[in-house]
């Protein structure tokens, strides 16, 4: 049986790409050996995402004793994503087939939450130790056009993907107010504080808007006292980090994402697959996969304003269901697009 290494930056199930990468861990483990290692973890936990017996969660503390495990397991190919994981595997395992999931705008992912000068050179970091990979998934186009130093043949543009269920959509909700929820990591790349300053000048004017927040972070504080200052308790709700995001999605006429740089967001497709429209910032590629019959794309706050203007006065936001899930994003089709790459490149 052929084994493949999967080394990830953390094992916990807050973090969105562990969670994606595990539905691709699970299925492959029903064909291959394989281990899962956590560059930066010195304990296994949540291991619930991995659910198959034949996967084995590495709980070595330091550096050394993760290369001999990897080395002792002696792998086919070794499979990472994120920086520090992408790194390590770069560097330290020159000699082994490796592909890298590159889940986001690298070079405005690390601006926005590193600051210009640090972000750029893990940028420019980043890129080189992805020039060693045999073989570079992204995204979208615009996420692909950031692996400078790659060859365009290495670079292979495969979607991302959530567990499917069959969950009822939603249905009609009655209310004489636009409901959003947005769902992430409270951060300026996210956008947030500017969504909550939207929020605030809309009501200004008299359009009846409320925002439920999901999700914890670095702005919470600030965000608070926004709220409080500006008399928005009614306006806008901060729940927290919340385990299942669905329940608030169907209770909202859209999901919202104004994220200055961003993959494929989980909280997006869930939205659209439960007959959510969401309304996004155009950013890193994502108009290459929605359209006007699921999604509002704005660039600036001016035009969401005024997006959020035209939803309200012209009431469509009480009947405007997503009219399609696009297939683009089907588990099944992208799950062996990448086990296609995955046996192409161990056959070599």
């Amino acid at each position: 049986m052929k084994k493949i290494c999967f080394v990830l930056p953390r094992l916990t199930n807050m973090s969105s790409p562990i969670v994606g990468l595990s539905l691709l861990i699970n299925h492959l483990a029903n064909k291959y050996h394989v281990l899962v290692i956590g560059v930066l973890e010195d304990k296994s936990h949540n291991l619930f995402l991995f659910n198959n017996t034949n996967i084995v969660v590495l709980r070595e503390k330091t550096l050394y004793q993760k290369m001999r495990k990897v080395k002792k397991f002696n792998p086919d190919i070794i499979i990472s994503s994120l920086f520090q994981s992408d790194i390590f595997s770069s560097f330290f395992f020159s000699n082994v087939k490796k592909i890298s999931m590159v889940r986001s705008d690298i070079l405005l992912n690390y601006c926005y939450d590193q600051g210009y000068f640090k972000g750029s050179l893990m940028y420019v970091l980043h890129a080189l130790s992805l020039s060693r990979f045999q073989k570079v998934i992204a995204l979208s186009s615009q996420n692909a056009s950031r692996l400078i130093f790659t060859e365009d043949n290495k670079i292979k543009i495969i979607r991302n993907f959530f567990h499917e269920t069959n969950q009822s959509t939603s249905e009609r909700i009655n209310n004489d107010y636009i409901h959003l929820v947005f769902a992430g990591h409270l951060t300026k790349r996210k956008g947030i504080l500017n969504l909550i300053k939207t929020i605030n000048y809309v009501t200004k004017k008299n359009i009846n808007v409320k925002l439920t927040v999901l999700g914890k972070g670095p702005l919470m504080e600030k965000i608070e006292n926004y709220i409080i200052s500006n008399r928005l308790q009614k306006n806008i709700i901060l729940m927290g980090y919340v385990d299942n995001v669905l329940p608030f999605i169907k209770r909202a006429h859209y999901s919202i994402l104004p994220s200055y740089s961003e993959g494929t967001s989980r909280f997006i497709l869930e939205s659209l697959h439960s007959g959510k429209k969401v309304i996004v910032r155009n950013t890193s590629g994502i108009d290459e996969v929605l359209n006007k019959e699921n999604a509002y794309l704005f660039n600036t706050d001016d035009q969401l304003k005024k997006t959020i203007r035209t939803l309200f006065n012209s009431k469509i936001f009480k009947k405007d269901p997503c009219k399609n899930y696009p297939k683009i994003f089907d588990k099944n089709t992208n799950l062996h697009k990448i086990e296609e790459e995955i046996r192409t490149l161990i056959n070599k």
